[in-house]
C-alpha cells in the first residue's frame, strides 16, 4: 500500500468519509475511464460545471474509498453553518465575510478550530493532504484544498469567487458588490486589494482568474500528479497531460502532443482511425 494509501485511511477510516472496502478488482486502474471521465467534464459549458463535482470525481479516482456523497454532506454542512452566521437578507459581502471568518477565524461557528495550513507540507505537495476529503476530515490544508473549499463554498453561497493562478501561485479572487477585486492567500486567508490597473497592465498580484473549463484543467492535475508518481503509469500520465493540453489555452499541462494519439483524438473530437 502506498503512503498516500496508509495515510488517507488513518484519517479518513473514522470520520466516515470512506465507502466500504472495495475488491482488488475494483482498485484496478482504468485509464480509457479517467481519460473520458476528464474529456466529458472538459466539454460542458462552464454554466454546467460544478466544482465540488469535479473536485470529488478527480479525487476519488486518485482514493477510490472516498465517500463522495458523505463528503458532499459536508459541503453543505458548512454552507448551513455560514449562513446561519448572517443576519437577514444579507448582502453578497456579508456573505464573503463570514465565509472568511468561518474557515479562517477561531470561533463558535467553527468549534474554535479553524482550517489551518498543513505545517508538513509548505511546499504544497503531498497529494494526500490536496485531497477535499482529508482537509475536511484534519482541518489541515496545502495550496490546492485550501483554495478548493473556499472557492467551492463561496460559489454555493452566491458569491462571484473564482480560482486564480500566476506562476508557482494558486489562490482565490473574489469580486464585491461594487466591484472590488480581493486576492485569498488560501493557505493564510491573508486578504489583498486588488488595485485596478493602467489600461493594458496587468493587476500588481498576477493573479488570473480561471473559468471553470480551466478550473477542470486545474484540477485534474491532481491526477497527473499521482500518475506520475506510480510505476508503469507513464502511457496514461503522458495520455492526460496531452489531453490537459490541448483544452488548456495557458498551458498548465506541457507535454509534447502526439498527433494521432487516442488523447488527441479525444480532445479534438476527432475520429480514430
Amino acid at each position: 500500500m502506498s503512503r498516500i494509501h496508509l495515510l488517507f485511511a488513518g484519517w479518513l477510516l473514522s470520520a466516515s468519509l470512506l465507502s466500504p472496502t472495495l475488491s482488488h478488482a475494483e482498485l484496478r486502474s482504468q485509464p480509457d475511464a479517467d481519460l473520458q471521465a476528464i474529456d466529458a467534464m472538459l466539454r460542458r459549458p462552464d454554466a454546467d460545471i460544478d466544482l465540488a463535482d469535479v473536485k470529488l470525481d478527480i479525487d476519488k479516482r486518485v482514493e477510490p474509498r472516498i465517500d463522495v456523497a458523505a463528503v458532499q454532506r459536508r459541503l453543505d454542512t458548512i454552507v448551513t453553518d455560514v449562513l446561519e452566521m448572517l443576519p437577514p437578507a444579507p448582502t453578497r459581502h456579508e456573505r464573503f465575510e463570514a465565509l472568511h471568518a468561518y474557515l479562517y477565524r477561531a470561533g463558535e461557528w467553527n468549534g474554535n478550530r479553524p482550517w489551518l495550513r498543513a505545517a508538513d507540507d509548505p511546499a504544497c505537495q503531498a497529494i494526500a493532504t490536496k485531497l477535499l476529503a482529508t482537509h475536511l476530515v484534519t482541518r489541515r490544508g496545502n495550496c490546492v484544498s485550501m483554495a478548493m473549499l473556499f472557492a467551492i463554498v463561496g460559489q454555493r453561497l452566491g458569491l462571484d469567487v473564482n480560482l486564480a493562478t500566476a506562476p508557482q501561485q494558486l489562490g482565490v479572487l473574489y469580486r464585491d458588490d461594487a466591484g472590488v477585486v480581493r486576492a485569498l492567500d488560501p493557505t493564510t486567508g491573508e486578504l489583498t486589494i486588488e488595485p485596478v490597473p493602467p489600461r493594458g497592465a496587468m493587476p500588481v498580484s498576477a493573479l488570473r482568474p480561471l473559468t471553470r473549463h480551466e478550473s477542470v484543467v486545474l484540477a485534474a492535475q491532481l491526477l497527473l500528479e499521482h500518475l506520475s508518481r506510480l510505476p508503469g503509469q507513464e502511457p496514461r500520465r503522458a495520455a492526460l497531460a496531452e489531453l490537459l493540453r490541448l483544452n488548456d489555452p495557458r498551458r498548465i499541462a506541457s507535454q509534447p502532443a502526439a498527433p494521432g494519439s487516442a488523447a488527441a483524438r479525444i480532445a479534438r473530437r476527432e475520429p480514430a482511425r
